[in-house]
């Protein structure tokens, strides 16, 4: 599901950064890549933390991450007001 999704945006990513599909996969390759020695660096730490603490901490980094990409899009788009989609689910 996450690739098909992914895949989705490709043709929109590349028009927005001016990419052809050199470059673009390229990148995308360079990204699968780096993944599995990111992957099993993870699986090692998880094996000494304890999945419990590597979940809390992936929890806040993902909750962080997102609240940042959420301000730069409002700082972007001029929109000020405080987390639209909160209130609405709220």
């Amino acid at each position: 599901m996450l690739w098909g999704a992914w895949q989705a945006v490709l043709p929109d990513l590349a028009a927005d950064r001016q990419l052809s599909s050199g470059p673009l996969g390229a990148i995308l390759t360079l990204g699968f890549v780096a993944s599995f020695p990111a992957m099993i660096g993870a699986g090692r730490l998880v094996d000494r933390v304890g999945a419990g603490w590597a979940i809390a901490v992936a929890g806040i980094a993902i909750a962080a991450a997102l609240s940042d990409s959420e301000r730069a899009r409002r700082a972007r788009s001029g929109e000020n007001r405080p987390w639209p989609g909160v209130a609405a689910c709220c």
